[in-house]
């Protein structure tokens, strides 16, 4: 059995123990008939609370328009997470038919779709020669979602927000908190007023400071 490189080696027992488990409900099933990282390509990094930021983003959404496959989809076209950005220009039509938009309106309705992503913080849009719409970079949702709860409780139910609460603490993300600045505070600068020039004024010596001879018993 082969194990995908993105495992650690800590969690290679919990990994084991889940291989195990799988052999004994699927005795049949073999490595070929799974989609492992180690042996197919076309994966991406998504976090472990999509679905619940799906179901929230479109709480977020002003009624009757989700934008959660839209997201998706650029999600799905990230290079990298260190890119964080997604072409849009010459795809528009590509990008709606993937969304399930269709029709005369399906570009339209799914550049609506883009905007509305962009007002609620979720992606930056940027033009390119090819479309007002030719780039979008994608923004941690959770941080996106924190402060909309923060500055507008109402736009996301206590149900929906206290779940991925539980969701992030159960997998070990902490984006939802606020982030403590714990650099070292800056030095002060202690400013000295020069002297007047042609100044009669003279600077006083500092007396020195007379030391204790210590007495020995």
């Amino acid at each position: 059995m082969t194990f995908p490189r993105i495992i650690k080696s800590k969690h290679k027992k919990i990994n084991d123990e889940q291989v195990r488990l799988r052999s004994e409900y699927w005795p049949k099933i073999q490595d070929d008939d799974l989609w492992q990282k180690s042996t197919s390509n076309g994966w991406y990094y998504i976090p472990r609370a999509f679905p619940l930021i799906q179901r929230i983003m479109n709480a977020m959404a002003p009624k009757g328009k989700p934008v959660s496959d839209v997201y998706l989809d650029l999600w799905c076209r990230v290079f990298t997470p260190e890119q964080a950005f997604v072409k849009l220009g010459g795809l528009h039509e590509q990008m709606a038919f993937y969304c399930n938009f269709n029709g005369e309106r399906a570009v339209h309705t799914w550049r609506g779709r883009i905007k509305i992503l962009e007002e609620l913080g979720f992606i930056e849009l940027a033009a390119s020669a090819e479309s007002e719409l030719g780039y979008a970079l994608l923004k941690n949702p959770y941080t996106v979602i924190r402060d909309h709860r923060k500055a507008n409780p109402e736009k996301i139910p206590d149900r929906l927000y206290n779940a991925l609460l539980e969701r992030t603490n159960a997998i070990g993300a902490d984006d939802l908190q606020e982030k403590v600045d714990e650099s070292p505070p800056a030095k002060k600068v202690v400013r000295v007023r020069r002297r007047a020039r042609g100044s009669t004024e003279t600077k006083q010596p500092r007396a020195k400071k007379k030391l204790k001879s210590r007495v020995r018993n």
